[in-house]
């Protein structure tokens, strides 16, 4: 699934003119101490120095190129300043079975 949310953050990137290479994507994301922050994260802090922007907004901008959720999760949405990914437990299950 990490495959699915560096694919996912790269066409919203590239949709806010920012290119990045699916590796320096994936170095980024993280797995959040606690499942109510989601099952990834994306921190946005490093792209403030670039954009000279705070990261909640960054983070903003970044999931409103987000227009549709793709299968296998539940939601994205931002908590300052992070995407956070959030899996669809049960289709993954079924998919696994």
């Amino acid at each position: 699934m990490k495959e699915a949310v560096v694919k996912l953050l790269k066409e919203a990137l590239t949709k806010n003119k920012i290119n990045l290479k699916e590796e320096e994507i994936e170095k980024f994301i993280e797995v959040p101490p606690s499942s109510e922050m989601g099952d990834y994260a994306f921190p946005c802090f490093f792209l403030a120095k670039i954009f000279k922007q705070e990261p909640s907004q960054i983070a903003l901008e970044i999931r409103e190129k987000i227009t549709t959720i793709p299968d296998g999760f539940e939601d994205i949405q931002t908590s300052g300043l992070y995407i956070e990914c959030i899996l669809d437990r049960k289709t993954i299950t079924i998919a696994l079975l």
